[in-house]
């Protein structure tokens, strides 16, 4: 369904969906009732359908061949827990879209950003609560618990919970937000970056007139670097903090995404095949001049923007001369996702389609370990985390860097 296919063709695959979902709900908006248990398992597989060619398109945006795992479909979960693929009476659920990538011959899974890893490893019906999980493991590894099923090995975290604190990242990511997908590898993965394009000449009949022109790539190896925190564990908190699992994971998500962002837009302010200019980014106008520089270099009007606290408050701040009211975003720009980060300097934004242009690659797995007493004297332990992942530019062409022109 959705393999070898053009972007073209999936958003024709999309308006065949939307006309069969909006004839459903036409149907039962006509006799004025609700709709029927099947019809809202109907619409809810039409959804699943619909929300996965939408990553597909992202993926052949950025140069990949999709290739859809599951199928999209709903189903209910009874009272036990049950799936029952049939409608009835119970919670509608959703299956997510599962995508495989072409990579060095081989298929390796890969995440759209409003997707969760961890719904690819189901949890396990006799694991703790969910909210406990963290507290529950340092505790364990303290030697204060039996070992449970959470263990696995002497440092990794079991495969579900690793996918949990990997998504608590993602989601707080400004480059994540941005679009950028994940490439959850397991290895060293090799792709391609698209380093030139193709030039189509004019033929006239009988002329020689068509030179050699292969678009240009090279070889990108996926290794990501590590990313560390020590946080010092008194005896008393981990003991005493019933609240200390969710502290943990919320400092933790919010350490290991600033870090990975700080990496990403250091390796994208520094590619010299992104276009730059010197245009003014605390204001709209400036936007503006940015995005008439990126339509002349043939690139579209950016998804989304990557701007300092400053700039980005410089700008929301801005009111119109004669009414005095916000002025907002222009039009054209109603549709760009405004983000900001502390990681970038003020005068200079990421501008693009970040979906097309970088990738994280993310090692699917994260290490948690204890030292036990390591502070003796302060009566005090240090757990050492660490995960893997990195970003990577895949098309130059598809970003665009305001400001930097003088840089």
């Amino acid at each position: 369904m959705i393999a070898g296919k053009s972007i073209q063709e999936l958003e024709a695959l999309q308006l065949e969906i939307s006309s069969s979902a909006g004839t459903i709900q036409q149907l039962a908006d006509g006799q004025r009732r609700e709709l029927t248990p099947e019809e809202k398992f109907e619409l809810g597989k039409l959804t699943n359908a619909f929300e996965g060619l939408e990553t597909a398109k992202k993926f052949v945006s950025a140069g990949f061949s999709p290739t859809l795992l599951q199928e999209p479909e709903s189903f209910y979960i009874d009272e036990e827990g049950n799936k029952i693929v049939r409608p009835q009476k119970g919670r509608l659920q959703s299956t997510t879209n599962f995508f495989a990538i072409d990579v060095d011959g081989r298929k390796i899974r890969a995440l759209g950003n409003n997707e969760k890893l961890s719904a690819l490893f189901p949890r396990g019906k006799s694991e703790i609560p969910e909210d406990e999980w963290l507290r529950d493991f340092i505790l364990m590894k303290m030697g204060k618990r039996p070992k449970s099923q959470l263990t696995s090995g002497e440092g990794l975290v079991p495969t579900y919970l690793s996918s949990k604190i990997i998504d608590d990242v993602r989601a707080k990511s400004c480059l994540l937000r941005a679009g950028t997908l994940t490439l959850p590898i397991s290895a060293p993965t090799s792709v391609a970056k698209l380093t030139g394009d193709p030039t189509a000449f004019i033929h006239e009949e009988g002329e020689e007139d068509i030179g050699d022109s292969i678009p240009s790539y090279e070889p990108v190896t996926l290794n990501p670097k590590a990313h560390v925190a020590a946080v010092p564990l008194t005896e008393e908190v981990v003991e005493d903090s019933p609240n200390l699992d969710s502290l943990l994971r919320t400092s933790l998500a919010g350490a290991f995404a600033l870090s990975i962002d700080n990496q990403g837009i250091a390796k994208i302010l520094s590619d010299d095949g992104i276009a730059k200019g010197g245009e003014a980014t605390d204001s709209w106008a400036g936007v503006m001049a940015a995005v008439s520089a990126m339509l002349a270099a043939d690139q579209e009007v950016p998804r989304a923007g990557i701007f300092s606290p400053a700039d980005f408050m410089g700008r929301a701040g801005q009111l119109a001369v004669e009414s005095g009211t916000w002025l907002g975003p222009p039009p054209i720009l109603a549709g760009m996702l405004d983000l900001e980060t502390s990681n970038m300097a003020d005068g200079v934004a990421i501008l693009g389609d970040f979906a097309a242009g970088v990738a994280l690659a993310m090692r699917r797995d994260v290490s948690l370990e204890i030292v036990r007493f390591k502070h003796y004297k302060k009566f005090s332990h240090l757990l050492m985390a660490y995960l893997r992942g990195e970003i990577y530019v895949l098309q130059s062409k598809r970003l665009y860097l305001a400001g930097a022109s003088g840089a």
